[in-house]
């Protein structure tokens, strides 16, 4: 009986049935890895780079790009501005160079009709701040609105209201004009020619006395003199008091705070790009200003899923401010 007994202990293995029972060991662990890498949320490392795409479809809580924005659709952010969580695709047409507040109009660089798309008549929104010289007067809707903060302020703190508008896109320049010039970038509807009501008659507006409140804080109600003081060679035309043009409040911030005319702050956003663009805050909000080079008949746009504004600059490419929430 022993020897039957130590002939059984020695019976020879079934590895048939030792290799199934190794697979079937083997897909349990699997399965059961799967499943911890999905509760887990781990990324199948299979999945290749290249086929992944980082469109995805507008979120219900986040707006729909307006239709003047051009945007096509919303992209993930690429780090190159950390300053918001979704941008979305813009194609910038090329005419569009030649359109916005920032726009370089000047003996070089011609007007290309890039006139606002938001002329109102002064006569329908204007306080009763300032007068016209005629009846009607165009001018872009966010110029106006800062015109009209400009001339309450200025009667605020002057006690006054003698300011005329006597030019914004049209200006009559006969002989017995107070202006004998117009300027081609008045066409475009962002700049103001201004005169006063003095003694029954209408007269030149030269900077100075009580009404040179409007020079010294035009600024900071998005205007410029768009022809500054000791700015002659870079301008090609010398100081002219009574000709605003309308910018928006960070870009005549910044002209203002290094004492900077159009030509040089064009130039010198030419510098910024979105990965490094400028950074300058007034009024508590903080503004990013940055440039973009044209790329021909279609320039792509990653722009902030936020409020911005693009301007051609002229020349070769646009300008965008952004403030940040």
């Amino acid at each position: 009986m022993a020897g039957k007994a130590r002939k059984r202990k020695y019976k020879k293995l079934r590895w048939d049935r030792v290799i199934k029972t190794a697979v079937v060991i083997a897909g349990a662990v699997f399965a059961i890895d799967a499943g911890i890498r999905n509760v887990k949320g781990e990324p199948d490392k299979n999945i290749n780079a290249d086929e992944f795409s980082t469109s995805v479809s507008t979120p219900d809580n986040t707006p729909e790009p307006s239709s003047e924005e051009n945007g096509i659709t919303f992209v993930e952010n690429d780090g190159k501005d950390t300053k918001s969580e979704l941008l979305f695709e813009t194609l910038l047409p090329e005419n569009q160079i030649y359109e916005g507040r920032l726009t370089l109009v000047n003996e070089y660089y011609e007007e290309n009709s890039g006139v606002s798309k938001k002329l109102v008549d002064l006569a329908d929104v204007k306080n009763n701040c300032y007068n016209l010289i005629a009846e009607t007067m165009m001018l872009d809707s966010d110029a106006a609105e800062a015109l009209n903060e400009l001339m309450r302020d200025y009667n605020n703190a002057t006690d006054l209201s003698d300011f005329v508008v006597y030019g914004t896109t049209k200006k009559y320049t006969g002989e017995d004009s107070c202006y004998s010039e117009f300027f081609n970038e008045s066409k475009l509807g962002y700049t103001v020619d201004l005169a006063l009501n003095g003694y029954g008659e209408v007269i030149a507006y030269d900077g100075k006395d009580a009404e040179g409140w409007v020079v010294e804080n035009c600024w900071k109600y998005g205007f410029i003199v768009r022809y500054p003081q000791g700015k002659n060679d870079i301008t090609g035309h010398s100081y002219c008091p009574w000709h605003l043009r309308y910018v928006g409040k960070a870009n005549a911030g910044v002209m203002h705070k290094n004492n900077i005319c159009l030509e040089e702050y064009v130039e010198s956003i030419s510098a910024y790009k979105a990965e490094n663009p400028l950074e300058y805050t007034y009024d508590s909000v903080d503004y990013m200003i940055y440039s973009i080079d044209s790329e021909g008949e279609s320039t792509r746009f990653y722009a902030p899923n936020s409020t911005y504004s693009v301007s051609g600059n002229g020349k070769n490419g646009f300008i965008i401010t952004v403030p940040k929430d």
